[in-house]
């Protein structure tokens, strides 16, 4: 078998072939907010399972206009409200289905459903059911034919396919909420459709998959290795940091009014109009302080990103810091991102933001 074929399906196969093992009176919830800035009170609306109509028109009213941004829970609830329940105990009813998160994997379908990847996932028997193009990467399914109710193993097996996948390890809790087929991702330009698709509606039987997980354990003790490597130096280069405080203090001061007096577009945005920032500048602007600037950059990324805390919180500035550093990204380049700016070519030389820091740190 040379390839995987796959084919478009809708929100409501998707979604009914996601807890077709479920019972009827679980909960499953959809979540959005519909403001321009993303700012606004998040709307949500819990569903019992044997309602799903209900919860597909929720989906098409948040829809209804754009921007959005529409996200649902993976594994239902025992009741209608978030991951506690009566006396504290767990509200999860099941784990119908073990997903993993790539985040920017553009050209997955090209990489793993053709040629070589496509042999190997096969004969692995690790082929997934289903997938979710999210408009930033793509959303794996494997579909289970029994749930599973262990909140712990169900992670545990969403990290060994994190591992596996190169996916996000954060998104692999059981709360995790994900992007919903049918909506828009609203944080690129331009918007991107959110799309399912199907490989296989034959699902694994339980047992024996999470048993085949088993056997790449080892792979997500080395990913948990070098995460802790990671963290080890990112304290390192934090105390020296600290050694080093005023002097980097007035470092990333100078460099911040640098900034603001500059003429960058995509700076200009950040610092005037953030909530207009979408998630693709706001990766280049921490791809690019790093290239530029290493380590030394960090609070610098930090600062800027807090300009919008409602979308670029502290936590999530910190994991995509911690993202570029271990992966050493590339800004996007300006002319793919559709920016027009009398520094690029043909009359400029600026083709990323890097190349904007790089005259930047000259007056450092």
């Amino acid at each position: 078998m040379s390839g995987i074929t796959s084919e478009i399906i809708s929100k409501e196969d998707f979604f009914s072939l996601l807890w077709q093992k479920c019972a009827a009176d679980w909960y499953v919830e959809v979540r959005g907010t519909k403001n321009k800035d993303f700012t606004g009170r998040i709307y949500s609306k819990w569903t019992p399972i044997g309602y799903l109509s209900d919860f597909f028109s929720e989906i098409d009213k948040l829809t209804s206009s754009v921007p959005h941004s529409i996200h649902y829970v993976v594994c239902p609830r025992l009741a209608p409200s978030g991951k506690k329940h009566i006396k504290g105990e767990s509200n999860l009813a099941a784990i119908p289905a073990f997903w993993v998160d790539v985040d920017g994997a553009f050209n997955w379908e090209d990489r793993y459903l053709q040629g070589t990847k496509a042999l190997q996932l096969n004969k692995l028997g690790i082929v997934p059911n289903l997938y979710v193009v999210s408009g930033w990467g793509v959303h794996l399914f494997w579909l289970l034919d029994t749930p599973v109710t262990d909140g712990t193993l169900g992670e545990r097996c969403n990290k060994i396919l994190a591992a596996l996948f190169n996916g996000d390890t954060q998104a692999s809790n059981w709360a995790h909420t994900l992007r919903a087929p049918g909506s828009y991702n609203c944080k690129v330009v331009p918007n991107r459709p959110v799309v399912a698709k199907l490989i296989s509606d034959q699902r694994y039987c339980t047992q024996i998959f999470i048993e085949t997980l088993e056997k790449f354990t080892k792979l997500l003790s080395q990913k948990d290795t070098k995460r802790t490597q990671i963290d080890k130096e990112k304290k390192r280069e934090k105390e020296k940091i600290n050694h080093k405080k005023i002097t980097l203090t007035d470092k990333k001061n100078k460099l911040i009014q640098l900034l603001q007096q500059s003429n960058c577009i995509i700076m200009r945005e950040a610092l005037d109009r953030p909530t207009n920032l979408n998630y693709v500048k706001w990766f280049s602007i921490g791809a690019g302080l790093y290239k530029v600037f290493g380590s030394e950059a960090e609070e610098t990324f930090y600062e800027i990103s807090s300009m919008d805390t409602a979308r670029y919180s502290r936590e999530a500035a910190e994991r995509k810091w911690t993202d570029i550093v271990q992966s050493d990204y590339m800004p996007y380049n300006c002319i793919k991102m559709g920016i027009d700016c009398p520094h690029m070519p043909p009359t400029g030389t600026c083709k990323n933001i890097a190349m904007f820091f790089r005259r930047i740190s000259k007056h450092l």
